[in-house]
């Protein structure tokens, strides 16, 4: 039983580990076959080196995403960012920040 509950605890805390919150504005975007990259900045730190994250066609919220993000990237407008790690950072959720 120990032993289960071992496992389970360690597979939800590597899913908490992949999962990411963060606030940027979109620098560029690169649209491809299978979604679009997305190079994000720190507006706190713009010292340090942006952050590509990843929005995929299949997203449910794929069109209305992609007009925040065209927003942010004309206006330099601060977004929060959801991601999960897929390999690289997979874009779950995107609202405006603060």
């Amino acid at each position: 039983m120990k032993k289960i509950l071992l496992i389970v605890m360690f597979t939800f805390v590597s899913v908490l580990a992949q999962a990411k919150t963060f606030k940027a504005y979109v620098l560029n975007m690169v649209q491809d076959d299978e979604g679009v990259k997305v190079l994000t900045q720190d507006p706190q730190v713009e010292s340090v080196k942006p952050v590509s994250v990843y929005l995929r066609n299949d997203h449910k919220q794929f069109d209305e995403i992609m007009e925040i993000l065209k927003l942010s990237k004309s206006k330099k407008m601060t977004l929060q960012f959801s991601t999960e790690a897929d390999g690289v950072q997979v874009i779950t959720k995107v609202t405006a920040g603060e």
